[in-house]
C-alpha cells in the first residue's frame, strides 16, 4: 500500500481527544482521500453503484495498467471510453477501438473475432460434404441422440448449448410434424430444454425430447408420441452452439 495513504484505523487515531494531529498527519489524512481534480471524478450510490463519466469533457472514463504507473506517460493496458452516439468503446493500449457497444444493442468488433467453439453466420452457411441429418425410429421409444456418452463415451463436464431441428413425414398422406428445440446442460447439471412445443403441463406435437441420467452418464433423448405408422422416422438435425 502507498504510504500516503492510510487505514481508517489510523486516521482515526490522528484526531482522538487531546491529541494535536501535525501537519504530516494532516497531509496523510488529505492524501488518503479522492481528489477529484487530480484522480478523476468518481461516485457512489446506493442505487446505482459505482459511477463513471469523463472529466472535462473527455471521453475516457476508466483505464487499465498492468502495474501502478510511475508516471503520466505510462502507456495503458486498456481503455474504456464513450463515443458518438452514446456509444461505449474497449481501447487498446495504442488508442484502437476494438469493441464497440451501441446504445441498439448493435456490436462491433472493427478487428478480426475469434469465437472459439462458438458456432457463427458464416460457419452456419457452409454445408459439410453430408447434409448432417440422421434418422431414428418413429415408434414411440426413447432413442439417444448422439451427443454427450452417446458420442462415443463422452463425458459431460462444461456448458453445452444443442440447437435441435427434427421432423417426420407421412410420404402419402402428406402429414408432417416438426419440432425445433434448444437443449443445454453446465457440468451435466442445470438441464434445460427449451421449445415452443414444451409447456408446463409438458409437451405439444408429435416429437418429445428429454435429457436422461443413466449409470450416472447423461443422455439426450427423442422419440414420438407413438408409433407413426406410414412415417418410419423422423429425420433430426443438431447442431453445437456452444461448447466451452
Amino acid at each position: 500500500m502507498d504510504n500516503s495513504h492510510m487505514d481508517r484505523q489510523t486516521l482515526k487515531s490522528y484526531f482522538k481527544k487531546g491529541r494535536i494531529p501535525t501537519e504530516e498527519q494532516f497531509a496523510a489524512l488529505i492524501d488518503s482521500l479522492h481528489n477529484i481534480r487530480e484522480d478523476g471524478c468518481l461516485k457512489v450510490t446506493g442505487s446505482d453503484g459505482l459511477i463513471l463519466f469523463p472529466f472535462q469533457g473527455g471521453k475516457t472514463v476508466a483505464t487499465v495498467y498492468t502495474e501502478k504507473p510511475e508516471s503520466p506517460d505510462a502507456a495503458p493496458l486498456w481503455r474504456i471510453a464513450t463515443g458518438e452516439g452514446g456509444t461505449l468503446e474497449i481501447l487498446n493500449g495504442k488508442g484502437d477501438a476494438v469493441l464497440v457497444l451501441g446504445q441498439e444493442g448493435i456490436v462491433t468488433v472493427p478487428g478480426e473475432m475469434k469465437a472459439g467453439r462458438y458456432l457463427s453466420d458464416k460457419e452456419e452457411e457452409t454445408s459439410p460434404e453430408d447434409d448432417g441429418v440422421f434418422r431414428i425410429n418413429a415408434d414411440g421409444h426413447w432413442h439417444d441422440l448422439p451427443v454427450e456418452y452417446a458420442d462415443n463415451g463422452r463425458g459431460s463436464d462444461g456448458c453445452r448449448v444443442y440447437r435441435i431441428c427434427a421432423c417426420w413425414h407421412h410420404p402419402r398422406s402428406g402429414k408432417y410434424a416438426e419440432c425445433e428445440a434448444v437443449a443445454s446442460h453446465s457440468d451435466g447439471s442445470r438441464r434445460r430444454i427449451k421449445s415452443a412445443r414444451k409447456h408446463w403441463w409438458g409437451w405439444s406435437g408429435k416429437i418429445k425430447l428429454r435429457w436422461q441420467l443413466h449409470d450416472g452418464h447423461l443422455y439426450l433423448q427423442m422419440r414420438s408420441r407413438r408409433t407413426r405408422r406410414g412415417a418410419e422416422f423422423i429425420s433430426c438435425r443438431i447442431e453445437t452452439v456452444w461448447d466451452m
